[in-house]
């Protein structure tokens, strides 16, 4: 039903109403996208679309969408380029810089959720992951909800522009 509506939104030129399950931070959304494709990768399906959340593209898994409407709202033009996926994550994501992660326990899920170069277990739990990411900021965001669960160990420079960013938001709250 839910794939059945998002291709109907797709194939009609619709926007889309979907309430999504947002794995990196265990919570459900909601968002108003324009979807662009949909497209099946490593077995999963996958909805890519304009997000009106974000403001940028981004990529649904269709098992996460907990529920889908077609809107009335023709969908608009978006300056974006999609990747070429033909030959998989690991080719669009080729040139990306490396970010190497130590990650507790609890936020292991990061290495089942996002590709990653390697993944090796400390044996307490606790993983060294490598990953691959264009996107800076998306890194950043990522390591800000993961709060003592992750600390980079490369690049360096990330580390410090990570704790700019954390002190930003605490002085935010302190203000």
């Amino acid at each position: 039903d839910i794939q059945a509506r998002v291709n109907d939104g797709l194939q009609r030129g619709k926007r889309l109403d979907l309430t999504y399950d947002v794995a990196s931070r265990a919570e459900t959304t909601r968002r108003m996208v324009d979807p662009l494709r949909v497209f099946v990768l490593e077995g999963y399906g996958y909805l890519e679309a304009w997000c009106y959340s974000a403001n940028a593209l981004r990529t649904f898994r269709l098992d996460r969408i907990a529920a889908v409407e077609v809107t009335s709202v023709d969908v608009a033009a978006h300056d974006v380029k999609l990747k070429d996926l033909s030959t998989g994550w690991w080719e669009a994501l080729k040139d990306a810089p490396l970010v190497w992660l130590e990650l507790q326990p609890w936020a292991a899920w990061v290495a089942e959720y996002y590709p990653t170069d390697s993944v090796e277990d400390l044996g307490d739990g606790t993983q060294v992951v490598v990953l691959r990411a264009r996107d800076e900021a998306w890194v950043r965001r990522l390591l800000l909800s993961l709060g003592d669960g992750a600390r980079v160990l490369e690049p360096a420079s990330l580390t410090e522009r990570v704790r700019e960013d954390a002190q930003a938001a605490l002085s935010g709250y302190l203000t």
